[in-house]
């Protein structure tokens, strides 16, 4: 997730009051959702009503509309505009809804890509399990541990099926509550299959170019539990949550899958609990 900064001018952030934190929009981007977080106590946060006004107020000032999508689990809340917005006009849109006492913290509900993707799975070629100057010792650390018994929550883009790790997968959860960010026909579900991050030139934001899917999800996934010996945690469960295409709010939604599911609107729903079955070595 990505840090916010202090806003310490007017300038940078469209008129917020110093001391708001605000994330500022990097140049060549595309965003119409953000994450508000209104204080405790603030009529905001205990009323929708105020809340709605709020927003209203904000947009009106630069000729939006802003709806109020969904709560976040800790609190905080995502809301969308009714069209996307430039770097120079999301400042805006922050600052003018910093204005407001009432508001703890407003940033970016932006788009995360994969930093890398490693595309050889021979173990001699990854020298960071076991170099010995750059790499973390594995060897030595699966003398001690293979990580038999332990869930590893995968926060990433899903997982595609794979044999080295149908033994080890414990049911997941995918957090992507747009069906079309999502690409499985629905919002958030029990299917955590990864439907490919791919995107045309000038999708999202408008500045970036064509892309293949990373398929990051299974590779991570691979790196923790797949079938071998020679991953960092042979015998770990990975837990798979899919977050990708949608932004930070489904991700920060994937970091507490055991807490009520109130950011999906649904407080008394909870994740399926999961029963791993014990995994086995080749």
């Amino acid at each position: 997730m990505a840090p916010a900064v202090i806003a310490s001018d007017a300038g940078r952030t469209g008129g917020a009051r110093q001391g708001i934190a605000v994330e500022s929009p990097r140049q060549g981007g595309e965003f119409d959702q953000f994450i508000i977080k209104y204080r405790e106590g603030s009529r905001e946060q205990a009323s929708a009503a105020s809340m709605h006004g709020h927003l209203d107020q904000a947009a009106r000032t630069l000729g939006l509309r802003a709806s109020h999508l969904r709560p976040m689990a800790m609190g905080a809340d995502v809301i969308r505009t009714d069209r996307k917005l430039d770097a120079a006009q999301a400042r805006r849109f922050i600052g003018e809804l910093s204005r407001n006492p009432a508001v703890a913290y407003v940033e970016i509900d932006a788009v995360m890509q994969p930093l890398m993707t490693p595309n050889d799975p021979l173990y001699s070629a990854q020298w960071h399990y076991y170099e010995a100057l750059g790499g973390i010792n594995a060897p030595a650390a699966w003398d001690i541990s293979t990580g038999e018994g332990v869930v590893i929550a995968v926060i990433d883009t899903g997982v595609a099926d794979h044999p080295d790790m149908q033994v080890n997968l414990v049911p997941g959860y995918d957090f992507i509550s747009d069906p079309d960010r999502a690409r499985d026909g629905d919002g958030r579900d029990a299917d955590p299959t990864d439907q490919g991050d791919w995107r045309v030139a000038n999708q999202c934001p408008s500045s970036t170019g064509a892309a293949n899917s990373s398929w990051h999800g299974t590779h991570v996934a691979g790196t923790v539990a797949a079938d071998t010996t020679t991953v960092s945690a042979w015998q770990a469960w990975p837990l798979e949550a899919r977050c990708s295409t949608c932004g930070y709010s489904a991700c920060a939604a994937a970091c507490s899958p055991t807490s009520p599911m109130r950011s999906c609107g649904r407080p008394e729903e909870r994740l399926p609990a999961s029963t791993p079955i014990r995994p086995r070595r080749r």
